[in-house]
Parts: C-alpha cells; sequence; structure tokens
C-alpha cells in the first residue's frame, strides 16, 4: 500500500471505524447509529470534517461497516453494521488465528483442571489442544 493510503488509513479510516464499533458496542441494543454524533466526536480529534466523512465513505466502499445513504450525503447517514472484517479490524472480533489460540488454550486448562479427577479425559483434552 503506498504510503499516502497508509497514512489516511492509519489517521482517519481505523480511528473512524474504531469510534463506530466503540459506539456499537457501548449502546449494544442499537440496530442502527447516527453518523452524526460520531462524526462530531471524530472532529475532536481533527477539525477536517471532509476527511472524516471519505473516511466513512471509503469504510462503507471496502465493507467494513454497512449503513444507510439519505439525501444525497457523501456518507451514509446512519451506520447499520459494523461488519465481520470491521470488527476485526479494531481487534473486537478475533482472527481465525487468534481464535484457534483461545481455543487451545481453553483445552488446555480444561485439562489441567481435570487432570487429578480424570487423567484419561485431560490426556484427550490435551491431544486435541495440540
Amino acid at each position: 500500500m503506498p504510503d499516502a493510503r497508509r497514512a489516511t488509513w492509519s489517521r482517519y479510516e481505523l480511528p473512524a471505524l474504531g469510534v463506530i464499533t466503540d459506539t456499537f458496542t457501548v449502546a449494544a441494543a442499537a440496530d442502527r447509529v447516527d453518523i452524526g454524533p460520531i462524526l462530531a466526536d471524530l472532529e475532536q480529534i481533527d477539525p477536517d470534517s471532509d476527511a472524516w466523512i471519505r473516511a466513512v465513505d471509503r469504510l462503507e466502499a471496502a465493507g467494513y461497516i454497512e449503513g444507510i445513504r439519505v439525501n444525497g450525503l457523501a456518507c451514509p447517514a446512519i451506520v447499520t453494521r459494523v461488519t465481520e472484517r470491521g470488527l476485526r479490524a479494531t481487534g473486537v472480533w478475533p482472527t481465525e488465528e487468534s481464535g484457534l489460540e483461545a481455543l487451545a488454550a481453553a483445552l488446555r486448562e480444561g485439562a489441567a483442571k481435570a487432570e487429578a479427577a480424570d487423567p484419561e479425559a485431560a490426556g484427550r483434552l490435551r491431544q486435541v489442544a495440540a
């Protein structure tokens, strides 16, 4: 990725995605979030509202978020979902590798707890974790 695009990802898209994801996490019952307050929060980081609007537009175009566009706005007026891709980019959702590592760790922990009561079952858990 050219440096200029990497710079915009770090400066605008990733922070915007983080605020959007946090907003959905805090408002867990919400099935949609108005972009207005999100943009206001982002403008506290950098007052360039056009850059934030472009960032949200690019997040939707790249499949990190889904939203509803109204009145010809340059980005979604309402964000309806942070996709799996968006959740992974912000670290909220595990990657396949980290998910497997967590599963293996849980199996090893279960094996350690089961050792005294059922050494055979503990051995099977360790074998699956390997």
